[in-house]
Order: structure tokens, then C-alpha cells, then sequence
């Protein structure tokens, strides 16, 4: 019924069906996913009775459980929902609330699945043998105090380390292709305007970070250098006697 708009402006009696059962609230959200379903919603159902719906999705019933999929949608804010509904402060409390109870359960009764992640800046250590499923990055902290000359400080943060992937691209950005599980983009819902963001991604982006944090930390330690100084040699200096080099050439 809700796939054409003749059945919601022929029949009136379409809204208050749709409004007495909360598990229509997702029809509504699968509009804003990448999903193929297209659901045309009745035109006249008000914000207010929208945000009454909302919640008693939330809430749930004894024939019912809100979908985790769908509350992080809701949580995570969806690009022009503001058009049917308003998601206050309340709200979002409550699908915080839900979320957090759903996944206590789950952790509950399932033992999951145990990984640990961890920067090393001694060799080592980095290649002790796994035997907690760490995802790791290394840092190598004696080269670092070696030299303190910027452009061989520049050449190890390119090539020594996993900040660029092979074809030069800044590796904190997402990469679905080849990052995301192919049962993680069967099972999970995404907003039309999602950027993804796996478990592969956050692991990555936690081990990099870090491994950034630690080598400022030995840098400024041990040179006085910070990232700033090496970008402003980069700008500034290098870029300016290449492009000479390249005039004379």
C-alpha cells in the first residue's frame, strides 16, 4: 500500500494504520537508508504524531524489539528526517538508553569475540608472538631520536610508516572497497549519505593516531620539532627550492 501515493490521498483511513502500529516508524527510516524500498508515507500525519510514534518505537512492547540497526541510525542523525520529525534531547536519551540495554544483552549472553590493539615503540615487543588477536603499529623511536633533521624525519613518515597507503593517500580516510567485511554491508543498515566507518576503520584509525601521538611526543622530546615545524619546512622551504629547481631545469 505504501508504495504509490493513490492509496494514502484516496483513503484517509491509511494514516491511522500506519500510526497504530510503532514498527512502521522503520518504514519511515528505510527511506533515509541506501536501501532500494522506497515508502511513500502519508502526507498528512503531523511532526507530533510522528515524534509519539518514535517513541513508542523506541519503547518496544512484548511483541516487538526496536531494531539496533535502526536506533543508531537515529542516533547518528539522519540528513532531512527533520522534515517528519524533530529528534530532541529526550529522544535521543531514550534511543541512547535502548541502544546501550540491546547491546548489554547481547554481551551478555554471547561470549563475542576478543580483540586487543596496542602501539609498540620497541621492535621486540612489536614482534612477540599474537596471542591476544592484537592489531598493531610500531613506531620506531630509536630512529627517531637519531635524526633530527626535517627531511629525513618527512622521508620515514611516508615511507616507514602506514599514515600513506601505496598510492600516496592520507590512510585515516575510509576505504569500503577493501576495508568493510562483505557480511558487515549485507547485515548493516546505512543512512543515504553515510560515510563508512567498520570496525576495520576505527581499529585503523586508533593504531594510527597513536602511533602519531607517540612520535610527536618523541620528537618533541628529544628535537624540540613539532608536526607544524616539519609541514612549514614542507610548504615553505622544500616546495619553494623544488620549484626553483624545476624553473632552472
Amino acid at each position: 500500500m505504501l508504495k504509490t501515493k493513490y492509496w494514502g490521498k484516496k483513503y484517509p483511513l491509511v494514516k491511522e494504520l500506519f500510526l497504530n502500529e510503532p514498527e512502521n516508524f522503520q518504514l519511515l527510516l528505510s527511506n533515509f537508508t541506501d536501501s532500494k524500498n522506497n515508502y511513500v508515507i502519508p502526507e498528512n500525519i503531523s511532526k507530533i504524531e510522528f515524534y509519539k510514534l518514535a517513541v513508542c518505537y523506541v519503547n518496544g512492547n512484548s511483541d516487538f524489539e526496536p531494531n539496533l540497526n535502526y536506533l543508531k541510525l537515529m542516533q547518528n542523525g539522519l540528513s532531512g528526517i527533520e522534515k517528519f520529525i524533530d529528534i530532541d534531547a529526550i529522544l535521543k536519551l531514550k534511543i541512547k538508553k535502548e541502544i546501550e540495554r540491546q547491546t548489554n544483552n547481547f554481551f551478555y549472553e554471547n561470549k563475542g569475540y576478543k580483540q586487543g590493539l596496542a602501539v609498540y615503540g620497541n621492535i621486540g615487543d612489536f614482534n612477540k608472538e599474537n596471542s591476544n588477536h592484537e592489531i598493531k603499529g610500531y613506531v620506531d623511536v630509536d630512529f627517531l631520536k637519531q635524526y633530527s633533521d626535517i627531511p629525513t624525519l618527512l622521508n620515514s613518515i611516508q615511507y616507514l610508516y602506514n599514515f600513506f597507503n601505496d598510492n600516496g593517500i592520507w590512510n585515516l580516510v575510509s576505504f569500503p572497497n577493501i576495508e568493510e567485511l562483505e557480511i558487515s554491508s549485507i547485515l548493516t543498515l546505512k543512512s543515504n549519505r553515510h560515510y563508512d566507518t567498520g570496525s576495520y576503520f576505527l581499529a585503523k584509525q586508533w593504531i594510527i593516531l597513536n602511533e602519531l601521538r607517540m612520535a610527536r611526543e618523541v620528537l618533541k622530546q628529544e628535537h624540540h620539532l613539532e608536526f607544524e615545524d616539519m609541514f612549514n619546512y614542507f610548504f615553505k622551504i622544500f616546495r619553494t627550492d623544488f620549484q626553483l629547481a624545476m624553473v632552472t631545469n
